[in-house]
């Protein structure tokens, strides 16, 4: 009868007591890269897809199916490569499945139709979850039991940090703050919504409070000090009234008056005519008018003609601030003439909207807004059309300006204080500084809406951050 022999049992110890190496850091860096890479070519697609929206003409299902590819491969992929790897071990199916990764991802880079993405996608995405088991199994078996956790926690503070370029839209934005906060990465938002702004998290989006703070350094260089503002009743016209009065405020103005309307040409009416303190400023005058036609004589009637004809008192503030567009742009620039706001002593204020032609800003003749320089976007311009025979749509701004922020520290890290140097980066809009509360300053220029809409640079964006009216 054959004789059992107990399996010999493996001694680990001296794995586990292992302590941390060149060997564990070598480890830690190339499976951390692993996920950095996962996570970059999974979420990155959002912002891609917003580029080759108004190239390739997609519909809502082609880009369902490209963002949603990936994230179903991968889960095949775990399945497959994770059995695979205790077959055949996870040091040889390691580079298998980062070969499958790499062709995937070469592909998408070369896809010529939305169709060809999609099918490379999933390659990519099988790679992908080849790549999330095997890193973080390869790190944990070579990982001591004292530096064990704190390893593997660094393998996925790797993939934290390829969201840094991720989040699209305000709602990403919101959820992935408290995840990247917690691995102390900094993101790199391609919103504009300020409620996302806090330490660590930088919306790279021009804020309504950005261009609010460029025109009213504009305005007081022109000597005007008394600013009031007539804005809707909706969120945005809120984030204006917050951005006006926080203005008002660093630059040592007096508090501006902040008055907001209902959608409706009556709510609009109402609210001009008491913001601009109408029935002060023209009853005295209607009184002494009829004052003079109830005298029922020549000289009277003369008197109240030439009564009519007498300018009334300008409205108690000197730049009055708008935040609406179309139809109800179009009602307020015929109510303000009407209560004698005159655009000649009233510097009218709006948001870069106005640049649209859709907006009818261009009803608005002498209206100021701040913007990007265009002649900042140039090089962009040319060289994407010549690539992709279209001109970038805005978003590719917001990306290229992250992208070069993570190049310029490559190799120095992505801290705070390397984040938010005071001289900032080189934007394709002009420069751009990011802030230690969050905020994201941009040097804006300072254009004037002129007769048929055409605009005119009145101030040129400031140089630096540095710089005076920065």
């Amino acid at each position: 009868m054959a004789e059992i022999r107990p399996f010999p049992s493996a001694n680990f110890s001296e794995l586990d007591e292992a302590k941390p190496s060149a060997m564990h850091w070598k480890i830690m860096f190339i499976s951390g890269m692993g996920f950095f890479t996962d996570a970059y070519d999974l979420f990155i697609i959002g912002v891609v897809m917003t580029m080759l929206q108004p190239i390739w003409h997609t519909g809502k299902l082609e880009e369902s199916l490209v963002e949603s590819t990936a994230l179903l491969a991968s889960a095949f992929g775990a399945l497959l490569f994770g059995r695979v790897a205790d077959m055949v071990g996870r040091k040889r199916i390691y580079g298998v499945e980062v070969l499958v990764l790499a062709a995937g991802a070469i592909g998408c880079a070369f896809a010529p139709n939305i169709w060809w993405l999609i099918g490379l996608r999933f390659i990519l995405g099988v790679g992908i979850g080849g790549d999330y088991p095997v890193s973080a199994i390869i790190m944990s078996e070579y990982a001591g039991k004292a530096s064990r956790g704190m390893m593997v926690s660094m393998v996925f503070g790797m993939q934290a940090a390829g969201l840094i370029l991720g989040p699209l839209t305000s709602g990403e934005t919101a959820a992935v703050a408290p995840v990247a906060r917690a691995a102390n990465v900094a993101v790199l938002a391609f919103t504009n919504d300020p409620a996302q702004i806090q330490p660590g998290v930088w919306p790279l989006g021009i804020t309504p409070g950005e261009q609010v703070r460029r025109l009213v350094t504009a305005v007081q260089a022109e000597g005007k000090t008394r600013i009031a503002a007539m804005l809707p009743d909706n969120p945005f016209g809120r984030v204006m009234a917050d951005a006006l009065t926080q203005a008002a405020t660093v630059r040592n103005l007096p508090p501006p008056q902040i008055v907001q309307y209902e959608p409706s040409m009556a709510s609009i009416n109402q609210t001009a005519r008491d913001l601009s303190d109408f029935a002060n400023r023209r009853g005295p005058i209607d009184a002494q008018i009829r004052a003079a036609r109830a005298e029922g004589t020549t000289a009277g009637r003369q008197k109240a003609q030439d009564l009519a004809r007498q300018a009334i008192p300008p409205p108690p503030f000197d730049a009055l601030l708008l935040g609406d567009t179309g139809e109800s742009l179009a009602e307020i620039a015929a109510v303000l003439p009407y209560y004698d706001i005159d655009a000649s002593l009233v510097h009218i204020l709006g948001p870069a909207l106005w640049a649209s032609a859709g907006s009818r800003g261009g009803q608005i003749v002498g209206a100021w807004y701040a913007a990007p320089d265009p002649a900042s976007r140039g090089a962009l311009e040319q060289a994407y059309t010549a690539k992709y025979n279209a001109p970038p749509p805005p978003l590719a701004d917001l990306a290229f300006d992250a992208a070069a922020i993570a190049r310029v520290l490559t190799g120095r890290g992505y801290s705070v204080g390397a984040l938010t140097q005071p001289n900032g980066f080189a934007g394709v809009d002009g420069w751009l500084a990011l802030q230690p509360n969050g905020e994201v300053r941009r040097g804006l220029a300072v254009f004037q809406i002129g007769r048929g809409g055409a605009a005119q640079m009145v101030a040129p964006a400031p140089e630096s951050p540095t710089a005076p009216g920065a």
